[in-house]
């Protein structure tokens, strides 16, 4: 018995240490302005510590989130949770939710205790001061919607999110609890989103009786043009056969469709390696005039014709890109932030899964054609459905 509370108790060490992790990446990210570790408040007269909860986080508005970590949901233990998440709601009054966080990665059985609890709570079919029980992504999510919901320029917002997404990555494949835990199946660590660290480890292949080390970055060198590189994310992986590099392009999205490429049309010429004149002629013409229904009649009947032909090497240049091997990614990692849905592909499968759903784009393409904002005659923008 003694063995099993040591182990209980070191999972709930790691269990809150991770989500301080997650609680100061969102600090640094802007999503929230303040927190506090330890929060502990009473009432007057009365012992002003008496009540606590692993972290406050404060908003723009002044709004403010209680969050207690648990690697096991019994009713014992969340009764406690309960009355200290009831009078820290009192006492205040700018705390309107209070959550319970648990690791991405639970067992089968303390999943199954977390879906009951979390049940009784979203039917109200107990009185309850807690107001939800969310893994470490969706607490991560959450917060990030309810920062979205003070932005001033939401238009900003989505595109500094898109960058934070990648951060988010590389702090996963970087979180040495992970590649610990993986390393050595060890059960005592929760792990940070370990799930998708999994996800990504597995999907390209790592043997993890060779892997001596690991690191992620979002730096990465300029195309010769001065471009941006397709690949967002470099993990170079240390085995005892020598490095090896992955790159990944990176997509987040609200939306259906989202923008995945922009050039300007010579560009789409030279690297396309497009020789018929008409061609050429049409692709400069969509350039001027934005969009297909501006067009000269002549010149969409000859993208209709003849961009299908192309299909293949443009969703190629558009998912992978051009220059060196570290310029050039190799996985797409998609992430519908609405729905939650964290997904892997390498180039060629995500480009054979657009076309086996009957993706339908402009000109026979995978893509919707159209211009960046303040670039129309200067750039064509292609848009693509993230599925």
């Amino acid at each position: 018995m003694s063995n099993d509370n040591t182990e209980k108790s070191l999972r709930g060490k790691s269990g809150q240490e991770n989500l301080g992790e997650i609680v100061d990446s969102l600090k640094r990210k802007n999503y929230i302005t303040n927190y506090e570790e330890d929060y502990r408040k009473g009432y007057t007269m009365h012992d002003e510590k008496q009540f606590h909860y692993q972290y406050m986080v404060e908003f723009a508005d002044k709004e403010c989130w209680i969050l207690q970590s648990t690697t096991s949901v019994r009713s014992d233990r969340m009764n406690i949770h309960q009355w200290n998440s009831e009078h820290l709601k009192i006492i205040n009054t700018n705390i309107k939710k209070s959550y319970i966080i648990t690791p991405n990665a639970l067992s089968e059985r303390e999943q199954k205790n977390v879906n009951a609890y979390k049940k009784k709570i979203r039917q109200k079919q107990m009185y309850s001061s807690i107001d939800d029980i969310l893994n470490q992504s969706e607490l991560y999510t959450k917060v990030e919607k309810h920062a979205l919901e003070l932005a001033d320029n939401k238009g900003r917002f989505y595109a500094k999110a898109g960058n934070n997404f990648e951060e988010w990555l590389v702090e996963i494949l970087n979180n040495k609890e992970n590649y610990i835990k993986w390393k050595n199946d060890d059960t005592l660590l929760t792990g940070y989103m370990f799930n998708y660290f999994v996800t990504i480890v597995n999907k390209i292949g790592l043997m993890k009786q060779t892997v001596i080390g690991m690191n992620a970055t979002t730096n990465i060198p300029r195309l010769e043009s001065h471009g941006m590189p397709k690949t967002d994310l470099l993990l170079t992986v240390s085995t005892f056969e020598g490095l090896k590099n992955f790159t990944f392009s990176c997509k987040r999205c609200t939306l259906d469709r989202v923008a995945v490429h922009e050039y300007s049309a010579k560009q789409f010429v030279e690297v396309l390696d497009i020789k018929e004149k008409d061609l050429i002629d049409a692709i400069y013409n969509f350039q001027s005039a934005g969009n297909k229904k501006n067009m000269k009649p002549e010149f969409v009947d000859v993208m209709n014709e003849k961009m299908k032909l192309y299909n293949n090497c443009l969703a190629k240049w558009v998912f992978s890109g051009t220059g060196n091997e570290i310029q050039r990614a190799k996985f797409l990692i998609t992430y519908k932030s609405e729905e939650e849905e964290f997904a892997l592909y390498e180039v060629g499968e995500y480009i054979a899964k657009l076309e086996n759903n009957n993706v339908n784009g402009t000109f026979g393409t995978l893509f919707s054609w159209t211009y960046p904002s303040h670039g129309k005659g200067h750039r064509i923008q292609l848009k693509s459905r993230i599925i």
